[in-house]
């Protein structure tokens, strides 16, 4: 972590990623997820998946967290509450649903103004919106 940290020092860990450093799933991530700028150079390590995020999105939810002793950057557990809900059509059902299932269990430590916030800032923030309440809260 603490290289991957360092050499993509704008990166922020996300997607499969983040859902495993903020304990949503037990799941082990076969490559990293890292979220990028749009206009960032193309990562080249088979090793990592590069997201490519416009500049308007990318800073939301960034926060910082310590895995494996090293400080990485991530979005947090709002932004990937959100993000889940984005690529649910991408993922395997039982992969959402446990992930769904475990929000569930903490939706009482999310902030819900956070939530609010980014999800007006991404499009399609009606169906976003209506999903949460559908599935989560």
């Amino acid at each position: 972590m603490e290289i991957i940290s360092k050499k993509y020092i704008n990166a922020i860990f996300t997607m499969d990623s983040a859902f495993y450093f903020h304990n949503l799933t037990d799941v082990i991530p076969n490559k990293i997820t890292l979220a990028t700028k749009r206009n960032a150079l193309r990562i080249k390590d088979n090793k990592i998946t590069q997201v490519f995020t416009s500049e308007k999105l990318f800073e939301i939810g960034k926060t910082q967290i310590v895995v494996e002793g090293a400080t990485i950057n991530i979005y947090d557990k709002e932004r990937m509450l959100i993000e889940l809900i984005r690529n649910r059509n991408k993922m395997a059902f039982d992969y959402y649903k446990e992930i769904i299932s475990n929000y569930r269990k903490l939706v009482n430590d999310l902030h819900l103004n956070k939530i609010e916030e980014y999800i007006e800032l991404f499009p399609n923030e009606e169906h976003i919106y209506e999903i949460l309440q559908k599935e989560v809260f």
